[in-house]
């Protein structure tokens, strides 16, 4: 597990809890052997939001 309170003030309070981020680990996580993640949407808006999402796909 990653010890996110470690880390710069900004990181945790961008990812205040571990339920923001979980969800992408373990979908990585899952993924097969020949498979590859791929990242979209991930441009920042308002210089605060995000909405991070990930694509697996056949390599």
């Amino acid at each position: 597990m990653v010890n996110y309170k470690t880390y710069s003030k900004a990181l945790q309070l961008s990812s205040p809890t571990p339920d923001h981020y979980l969800p992408m680990i373990y979908s990585i996580a899952l993924r097969g052997k020949n498979e590859k993640v791929s990242y979209f949407n991930d441009a920042v808006v308002g210089g605060s939001f995000s909405m991070t999402s990930l694509k697996i796909d056949k390599a």
